[in-house]
């Protein structure tokens, strides 16, 4: 019950970000016709290589984002997102790279405003945090392509995205990562990390 009420309030707080996404790119969007663009990674929860208060086995399988914790339970990121009202799952990419099981590409009923969120397997929660610090720091900038209507939608990812958050185990109770050096001439973007302990 802990578990699930800690997902809940994961997901609380990344739609309030993702509101605050929406409502400066509507209020730009005279002036700068541009897609606003959130992207989350999500280390999938992993009894087996993460340093966590282990949960239920289904919900701790790294390797299974179907019924994992933090993407495909009942508060996870894609099930809260899918069953929104507010937002419509525009693509769902399987395996885009060898350490992200699943990816979704949602978009907001209200505007141009893209949330992307990659799920990786759990025992790659040392990427997942490596790619979420690049990506603030501007870094690895990069672009997906999806259809949304009738439209091919160029999607800017990881340090091309206007938000970037990281929802997970807090990693560095098990490990350190070098902070990386910001990328040249890049504004600053907002960054967000919902995990335990991640206010102290």
């Amino acid at each position: 019950m802990t578990a699930i009420l800690f997902a809940r309030g994961f997901l609380t707080a990344l739609v309030r970000s993702a509101a605050f996404v929406l409502l400066v790119g509507l209020s730009c969007a005279a002036a700068q016709p541009k897609i606003r663009v959130v992207h989350v990674f999500v280390a999938l929860a992993d009894n087996a290589h993460q340093g966590i208060v282990p949960v239920p086995a289904r919900l701790g399988n790294g390797d299974d984002a179907a019924a994992n914790l933090y993407w495909g339970a009942a508060f996870g990121v894609k099930t809260y997102f899918r069953s929104s009202a507010d937002w419509k799952l525009a693509a769902d990419i399987p395996n885009p790279t060898k350490e992200i099981l699943e990816r979704c590409v949602f978009v907001h009923r209200d505007g141009d405003v893209y949330l992307v969120a990659d799920a990786y397997r759990g025992q790659n929660i040392r990427e997942a945090v490596t790619d979420f610090l690049n990506a603030a720091a501007g870094r690895n900038e990069t672009s997906i392509h999806v259809k949304n209507g009738a439209s091919d939608i160029t999607i800017p990812i990881e340090g091309g995205a206007d938000l970037v958050a990281y929802v997970g185990h807090d990693a560095f109770m098990d490990f350190q990562i070098s902070p990386p050096v910001p990328a040249l001439k890049v504004a600053p973007r907002p960054a967000i990390v919902l995990a335990c302990a991640s206010k102290q």
